[in-house]
């Protein structure tokens, strides 16, 4: 509606359009215009395309061997600007009482993992994954 309407720069990006999709198919939003302008909402869809712009970024600097994610002396992730995002959503989804549903907030970061998850391991790892947990009986 907004691309519609024309205005460009407050359109939904990637991730939160994701997210905000997801809860309306879910049956967590009925007023979609009432939670798009929720000041919480709006911080939660501002955090979850910073990550997933800097997740993006990370995933394609990480074909080259000089980019390392993982400190060897400490094992720590040399990309304290991603992990602080993380935490603060994390932070945002579970400490924070706001009035957006507590599966909406969910959402947020069920789809930051994935897009963390997608970032940081490699694709044939990925569906290796989905493979055995699709696909592997649980004994």
């Amino acid at each position: 509606m907004k691309l519609q309407e024309g205005d460009d720069a407050n359109c939904l990006e990637d991730a939160a359009l994701l997210v905000t999709t997801l809860n309306i198919c879910g049956g967590r939003i009925g007023d979609a215009k009432e939670i798009l302008s929720d000041q919480h909402y709006i911080t939660l869809s501002n955090l979850i395309n910073n990550i997933s712009s800097q997740l993006s970024q990370y995933k394609s600097r990480k074909t080259s061997a000089q980019e390392l994610c993982i400190d060897a002396e400490n094992g720590s992730i040399k990309y304290m600007e991603i992990e602080k995002e993380m935490q603060k959503l994390v932070q945002l989804v579970y400490e924070e009482p706001t009035g957006i549903n507590k599966g909406i907030k969910q959402t947020f970061l069920l789809v930051a993992k994935a897009l963390y998850y997608d970032a940081y391991f490699p694709a044939q790892t990925v569906d290796s994954h989905m493979s055995k947990v699709l696909f592997v009986p649980v004994p």
